[in-house]
């Protein structure tokens, strides 16, 4: 067996092997079964082993290294199966998984890329002015508030006791770490008055968990009239978007052909403050130096010929979670940034 796991020495293959056999399956099931409707779980799930890998092959900085956490087999499984498959299918079965999130079925990362590119297409076309801001979220599984993720669970048709039994066992969780050198003979764990929030990476409940979140961003971050308008042309039906997201990547969108362009930057720049400020509620913050935004306006010489008009005394702020804000990045039309791992620029030219 070669997928690490359980500091306990149960592994994958151990369950692989009960598998083949109609008792030992059946008693593991049950075993799961009361677990999720009891709220109790095995006091070895409370134990996790920490393991720091390379973001970038060759660079071995401790704050450049990614900590996945190993957790008990048969506790990851649970989560996958409670949160990463039945919550998921939930929100799908009753459509509430937003069209803006990419980090779906049957769509990537790449189309993301592609609709930022069409967006900024449709505002050359059609002369129109937008905005465009990268709003990235800092840690996102790692920041996660328990309480604001025990209510979203909740709400997506989760029992309690369910969302008890890995709530509890991440804040009261023993953090061993494995290097080269072995496993460490002491842990990190909460202390009396602070226990410990997110979700940990490599907890396979914490990708649905933060689609989740996510979608319940969106609708609120929708409901307060943000986001991009459009209308077709021959059908005149009327369609918005808040933009594009992919786990903790995020691109705004703002359009709207009604406003001038100086109430347009007024809305782009409230728009940012406002996604930023649900992320503070979830745990959550900007990452300021990953944040930039692009506002795209138009103007016309004496011979008709279009170009992009300058944009002046215009700032962009990100709110942090103590209630300041920090400016960020305006990038010029001609500036290309990657978008999930593909360069593109609002003016077509993605060199």
């Amino acid at each position: 067996e070669r997928t690490s796991s359980s500091r306990s020495t149960i592994h994958f293959g151990h369950y692989k092997v009960t598998a083949k056999s109609d008792r030992f399956a059946t008693f593991f099931a049950r075993k799961l079964s009361f677990v999720a409707r009891t709220g109790w779980a095995p006091s070895r799930w409370g134990t996790g082993l920490t393991v720091l890998l390379e973001k970038i092959a060759g660079l071995a900085l401790v704050n450049k290294l990614r900590a996945i956490l190993l957790f008990e087999a048969d506790s990851n499984m649970f989560n996958s199966y409670i949160f990463g498959q039945r919550a998921m299918e939930m929100a799908r079965t009753h459509n509430l998984i937003p069209q803006e999130q990419y980090a779906e079925r049957q769509s990537d990362g790449q189309d993301g890329a592609w609709l930022k590119r069409l967006f900024a297409d449709i505002s050359r076309q059609l002369r129109i002015a937008i905005g465009i801001v990268s709003a990235d979220a800092e840690q996102c599984y790692d920041r996660i508030a328990h309480v604001f993720a025990s209510l979203v669970y909740q709400a997506f048709g989760v029992f309690i006791s369910a969302v008890i039994v890995m709530l509890f066992s991440i804040q009261h969780m023993k953090f061993y770490l494995r290097t080269g050198l072995g496993e460490s003979a002491g842990y990190m764990t909460a202390v009396l008055g602070s226990i410990i929030q997110g979700l940990c990476q490599g907890n396979a409940a914490a990708p649905a968990g933060w689609s989740l979140i996510s979608a319940v961003l969106v609708k609120v971050y929708k409901s307060f009239g943000h986001g991009a308008y459009f209308q077709a042309p021959i059908s005149r039906e009327c369609h918005d978007t808040a933009g594009v997201l992919y786990v903790d990547d995020v691109d705004l969108f703002t359009m709207r052909s009604s406003l001038e362009t100086k109430e347009l930057w007024e809305e782009v720049a409230a728009s940012t403050e406002s996604w930023t400020e649900l992320l503070t509620v979830t745990g959550g913050s900007g990452k300021g130096e990953k944040c930039f935004g692009y506002l795209l306006d138009y103007a016309w010489h004496d011979t008709g010929a279009w170009y992009y008009a300058p944009v002046e005394d215009m700032e962009l702020n990100i709110v942090l979670p103590d209630g300041s804000k920090e400016g960020i990045a305006l990038l010029p039309h001609t500036a290309s940034s990657v978008t999930l791992g593909i360069s593109t620029s609002p003016d077509g030219d993605d060199s």
